[in-house]
């Protein structure tokens, strides 16, 4: 009782505070209490046991009313008292004695069906003939704090998804890495007052709580809702340790690296004839703790994909009463959508298990796309700056309004969408760098979309003539720099189309830049010197980029594949 008190630190309304008092609509008719009632009845002399190991017969004995459905001596199979007596008084009083009792009068009466919150906070379905699809056998014996509803079986406790941590095997890096954000507190409105003791509160029933900040604030689930209904994957430390051998290369960071801040003094006042990029320009020093971004990072990329909000339309499928059909994609609770749906639901170990709230289903291996979760394609139009530029504009279109004949986009969209970058003067060539944020260590194929003047009829239009500087982080901390194109070798545009992607092939990026204050960037700039009468004839001035597109190698392999 003492050390109840000790948690109230942190404290919460219950969502089961229902009335501790007897409802205004009954009159009790037995002169004894429920425990009295229970103890002398010799048909519930095994409930009784079980609700004195527990330690709840000073409970019923008090004057806050409860209904009990109490299992007669013939509910309980041969051995299962014994194998119930062996439990600590905590886990019996929880799974066992308050799953058959709840708070207020519930009694057998027409055909009422109401849905009680049992004080273990599960809910079940009572209609007055059975209680959680068990029958009663004897209804309706009054005591002076409550009613008893004897029952020809036990109501089966089942975990919900945050209960059920504490009794999986076999994954225990999954509970260990949840562990780490469980809150512990005492619910008093769902606890019995006892004496005040030296000015100090104590409790005949302390009702301790735990709930999870990860799967509450992070992962957007209610684990402890009995009105909620999920799947959850539950990896084993083996399946645990293959996903972080494939997540842990993408997420290389290192403690100590250069990068190129665009907004660096260095650099923010250059103009078009000297802003050609170096490796140390705007070298600016960044430094990280290392090893924590890259475990952090690495586990929150595990269980960020692995519960389902069953009551999503996507996952439907996933309720064993909608039928067999497996769906094409699956909706994480971070709203991260899956499509390798077949074999992510064909990895299981043993059967999936029942819960109060949902399924678990224990797996084996993480077959996930990796494009889908820890390594997801980058667009940006995130400009670090521009040199040479009057004003940036944004421009956007439906895409159905686009020739498509006549357009090449990688990732068409229903809005097309593109900045421009008008010259500050007749003959300036503008300049954009971009910063490509959150890029992981991995090698993509790199792509930018480029618009043509779409004011201009299909024969006037004119290409590009562009070079491209990467500025990135090699492996040992230090700036280099990668160029696509030059004055004798541009990169050339179509001008036919309206807009069209640039491949500059492969590139791997040593180091991990996901979730940090540090880029790299990418220029675009003309190849020409100056835009005179005559080069503004032959190529296009001003700058429309559509995006920058960053997708991992692996996944352009799988769309080739699919498309073959």
């Amino acid at each position: 009782m003492m050390m109840a008190v000790g948690m109230l630190a942190a404290t919460s309304c219950s969502d089961f505070d229902d009335y501790n008092s007897e409802h205004i609509d009954v009159i009790p008719e037995g002169n004894q209490t429920l425990w009295k009632n229970i103890s002398d009845n010799a048909d519930l002399s095994n409930f009784a046991k079980l609700v004195e190991k527990a330690g709840y017969k000073d409970a019923l004995n008090s004057s806050r009313y409860f209904t009990v459905w109490a299992p007669l001596n013939s509910a309980f199979k041969t051995g299962e008292v014994e194998q119930f007596l062996e439990l600590d008084s905590a886990k019996l009083l929880k799974e066992f004695v308050k799953n058959h009792i709840a708070d207020r009068n519930y009694p057998s009466s027409g055909n009422v069906v109401e849905k009680v919150n049992t004080l273990n906070k599960k809910s079940y379905f009572f209609d007055g003939i059975t209680f959680g699809d068990v029958a009663l056998a004897t209804p309706n014996l009054p005591s002076n704090n409550g009613v008893i509803h004897t029952m020809q079986g036990r109501v089966p406790f089942l975990y919900n998804v945050y209960e059920n941590l504490d009794n999986i095997t076999g994954c225990d890096k999954l509970v260990q890495y949840f562990r780490k954000y469980d809150l512990t507190y005492l619910d008093e409105n769902a606890s019995i007052k006892g004496p005040i003791i030296e000015g100090i509160q104590t409790w005949i029933d302390s009702v301790i709580v735990k709930r999870n900040e990860m799967f509450l604030k992070d992962l957007n689930v209610k684990a402890e809702s009995e009105d909620s209904s999920y799947t959850m994957l539950l990896p084993t430390d083996n399946a645990w340790d293959k996903a972080v051998e494939k997540i842990k290369p993408c997420y290389n960071y290192l403690a100590s690296f250069k990068w190129q801040d665009l907004s660096h003094a260095d650099i923010g006042n250059k103009t078009a004839s000297d802003s050609k990029m170096t490796a140390a320009l705007g070298g600016v020093d960044m430094k990280i703790d290392a090893s924590y971004y890259t475990d952090s990072l690495v586990n929150r990329n595990i269980v960020d994909y692995i519960v389902y909000n069953n009551n999503e339309s996507y996952n439907s499928f996933l309720k064993p009463e909608v039928g067999t059909t497996i769906g094409d994609t699956l909706l994480t609770t971070r709203g991260r959508k899956l499509t390798n749906v077949a074999n992510v639901l064909t990895t299981g170990v043993g059967e999936r298990q029942k819960l109060s709230n949902g399924w678990a289903q224990k797996v084996d291996s993480l077959v996930f796309f990796p494009w889908e979760t820890y390594n997801p394609t980058i667009k940006t139009r995130n400009v670090g700056r521009q040199v040479a530029v009057k004003e940036i504009t944004n421009w956007t279109m439906e895409a159905s309004s686009l020739e498509y004949a006549n357009v090449t986009l990688e990732d068409p969209e229903e809005e097309f969408t593109w900045i421009e970058a008008t010259p500050a003067t007749l003959s300036g060539k503008p300049e954009l760098d971009f910063y490509l944020n959150n890029l992981r260590s991995a090698t993509y194929n790199i792509y930018v979309v480029l618009v043509a003047d779409l004011q201009k009829s299909e024969d006037a239009r004119l290409p590009y003539s562009l070079r491209f500087d990467l500025s990135y982080t090699n492996e040992s901390g230090a700036l280099q720099k990668k160029t696509w194109g030059d004055t004798k070798n541009p990169v050339m545009t179509d001008p036919t189309k309206v807009a069209d992607t640039i491949s500059l092939g492969e590139f791997t990026f040593p180091i991990c830049y996901y979730g940090i204050n540090a880029a790299p960037n990418l220029k675009i700039s003309h190849t020409v010197t100056s835009f005179t009468q005559s080069n503004r004839n032959k190529y296009e001035q001003i700058l429309r980029v559509a995006n920058i597109i960053l997708r991992p190698v692996e996944q352009d392999k799988y769309i080739a594949t699919k498309e073959d």
